[in-house]
């Protein structure tokens, strides 16, 4: 039984950084896992950093990291310290520091964040508002608003008419 294991080259250590899209949080102390066979509805309230290679459906909170590893699956509302998107997304983000798509995440829905990357290749369809999100959001804060993206291959369309 594989119940703890190392990371191997393959898989990096997750906690060298937020965005690594492999890895084991066995290795981690305070983090979440939701394994590959593992479907969850409802909601994550965590201080701890949330590995998603599974299924979530519901609300999350985290103010930490939020990993969705690729064939990591996700529908919810997120409000986290930063997210990395290797898997899908469906759902508003709203986080206190980088937000990242790799090349095989995909995002539908909005997002609050002081930084966001999208690789080539990612999906994107929703609107970015830069300023700080995550789980303590003041929301009258100031506000700047990019116009709706739909990123496919790599490639930005403007579906707002052009502003």
């Amino acid at each position: 039984m594989a119940f703890f294991r190392r990371p191997t080259e393959e898989e990096p250590d997750p906690v060298a950084s937020p965005t690594a899209e492999g890895g084991s949080p066995g290795s981690t102390p305070g983090s979440t896992l939701i394994g590959e066979r593992t479907n969850l509805d409802g909601k994550i309230a965590t201080g701890e950093d949330l590995f998603i290679r599974g299924a979530f459906e519901g609300t999350i909170e985290a103010e930490s990291a939020v990993v969705v590893h690729r064939g990591g699956r996700v529908k919810a509302s997120l409000a986290a310290g930063e997210v990395a998107i290797h898997g899908r997304v469906e759902g508003d983000i709203s986080a206190g520091g980088l937000v990242e798509i790799s090349e095989t995440g995909s995002l539908t829905g909005d997002i609050r964040a002081p930084a966001v990357k999208v690789s080539a290749g990612a999906s994107f369809r929703g609107q970015i508002t830069r300023g700080k999100g995550g789980t303590g959001a003041q929301k009258g804060a100031a506000e700047k608003t990019a116009p709706t993206a739909e990123s496919a291959g790599g490639r930005a369309a403007n579906s707002s008419g052009g502003r």
